[in-house]
């Protein structure tokens, strides 16, 4: 997970965050079928130009295995098909995090394809973002309850949007290289690793109704720790205005006057923590009784297609 990526093309929002209306899980208004097209143009482009083959419809650029076709750039992890039993556990943690915080539902109905992590290797999941819109679970992550599994299932999808920014706004400078300090860890997966600890603040604060609990305190100093780990030299324009933003969500949170310094691309954005002007924010458990509470939306789940509209829409997501 810590081999140079190759090069990636150049970005196609300068500004990913006002271009997109806010990031993934933190902003209610991101405009994720803006992304999606984004994504499925540079995938369809990307197969063009190696000859590959050109999917009829811009929609299927965003199925997992076209995605691991254009965009893989190291071995896959090693995994085994989920069972039955464990697929349908996914599939109900995923709509429970849509019933929960309705914002999320879209985010959540992403097309992955989740798999067994095998042999284990200590780790509860796994993602990689050479080979997007694949995640490994771990054995383990199956012997707990609902909330736990959603919780798991929360943060890897974080990381899965996260990937897809990135497909189309690196955000590194150049041929990268870890910044120090982080390590190994290339300046995206510190980025990821933030933009997980905001969402899932967002859902301990949903479900949970706690601004200020030990949970939420620890993954705002790690969030922020994370960040600081970064140089400004590390990160395009893109990866400041990304960084910019999660700093302002993580800092949002119960402060207790850690720095919330800017790493540099939009300095006068409001400062809005994860979930403002959220809808869901109700308190809701993300248990069995939410899914099926859940305006009996039994819609896309993880692995099926998604409707994307053209690049060039500028409207709500």
């Amino acid at each position: 997970m810590t081999s140079a990526p190759a090069a990636a093309p150049g970005p196609l929002f300068a500004d990913p965050v006002a271009a997109l209306d806010g990031m993934p899980f933190i902003d209610d208004s991101f405009a994720h079928k803006r992304l999606l097209a984004a994504v499925a143009d540079v995938r369809k482009a990307t197969a063009h130009t190696a000859s590959l083959y050109d999917g009829p419809r811009l929609e299927s650029w965003l199925s997992p295995g076209r995605a691991a076709l254009v965009t893989r750039t190291s071995e896959p992890q090693p995994g085994t098909v989920l069972t039955r039993g464990q697929r349908s556990r996914v599939d109900r943690a995923c709509r429970a995090l849509g019933a929960a915080i309705p914002a999320w539902r879209p985010l959540v109905r992403l097309p992955v394809r989740f798999a067994l992590l095998h042999p284990p290797t200590g780790a509860t999941s796994a993602s990689v973002r050479t080979w997007p819109q694949h995640v490994l679970l771990a054995a383990e992550a199956f012997t707990g309850g609902p909330e736990a599994l959603a919780a798991l299932v929360a943060r890897e999808m974080a990381h899965q949007w996260l990937y897809l920014m990135e497909e189309v706004c690196p955000t590194r400078r150049g041929s990268e290289q870890a910044p120090p300090g982080t390590n190994g860890r290339f300046a995206v997966d510190v980025l990821a690793a933030a933009h997980a600890d905001a969402t899932l603040i967002g859902l301990h604060r949903t479900v949970a109704g706690a601004a200020s609990d030990a949970r939420v305190l620890g993954l705002r100093e790690h969030g922020l720790g994370c960040l600081a780990l970064l140089r400004r030299e590390d990160l395009t324009a893109a990866g400041c205005s990304i960084a910019h933003r999660l700093r302002e969500a993580l800092a949002s949170y119960a402060r207790t006057g850690a720095d919330t310094g800017d790493l540099g691309a939009g300095a006068g954005r409001e400062a809005a923590g994860p979930g403002t002007g959220r809808s869901g924010g109700t308190g809701a458990a993300y248990d069995d009784n939410s899914v099926r509470q859940a305006d009996g939306d039994e819609g896309a789940h993880p692995g099926e297609d998604v409707q994307c509209v053209p690049s060039g829409h500028q409207g709500g997501g």
